[in-house]
């Protein structure tokens, strides 16, 4: 893959998905997609809620994949990441573009319709996480599941820039572990 390949995912992410979610939310949920972006909590709530439980979600995820018996897993990914000399610019336009296209589209869009662990499910199978022919990965996908669970129940709560806020927080950061051409 190359980086012009990496950014073309990002905006049909951040362009599409959100596009998508309206589609989804007009036709099957309700008319007035703005509801999606009507704030439970104050804003800096939110983004204080987001923030943290993305550091801690983060934080478990790279020890995770810093196991030893996660070193195959850990290898493909750096493989791909480090090949493309992401800079830290790189890192935070691909993670925001991340939050805010996949969780309009799956927290805003999809959850209403099916559910916080159905659309959290689906949202983890299709990264690829929830792999029956590669054990270790599924171990990795177990965990994101509930953490992804978690930010269901965290938008549910507090409002959908709390599940942004944490995304973007939680790829930030495993980007930054995955980019490294050597596990540390």
């Amino acid at each position: 893959m190359k980086k012009l390949h990496l950014y073309i995912f990002c905006i049909i992410t951040i362009i599409i998905f959100p596009l998508l979610g309206y589609y989804i939310y007009y036709n099957w949920v309700d008319y007035d997609f703005t509801k999606v972006f009507i704030n439970h909590k104050p804003l800096w709530m939110q983004l204080i809620v987001g923030v943290i439980n993305g550091l801690i979600a983060a934080y478990i995820a790279s020890q995770i994949i810093l196991l030893d018996f996660m070193k195959p897993v850990y290898d493909k990914y750096s493989d791909i990441f480090t090949g493309l000399n992401l800079k830290w610019y790189d890192v935070i336009i691909i993670s925001v573009c991340a939050g805010v296209g996949e969780e309009i589209l799956f927290r805003g869009a999809i959850q209403p319709l099916f559910g916080i662990v159905l659309t959290s499910i689906f949202f983890v199978a299709i990264h690829g996480y929830l792999n029956p022919m590669n054990w270790r990965i599924s171990i990795y996908g177990l965990y994101m599941t509930m953490v992804i669970i978690l930010l269901g129940y965290l938008s549910q709560e507090y409002g959908i820039y709390t599940a942004i806020a944490a995304h973007t927080v939680i790829d930030i950061i495993l980007l930054n572990y995955i980019k490294k051409p050597e596990r540390f």
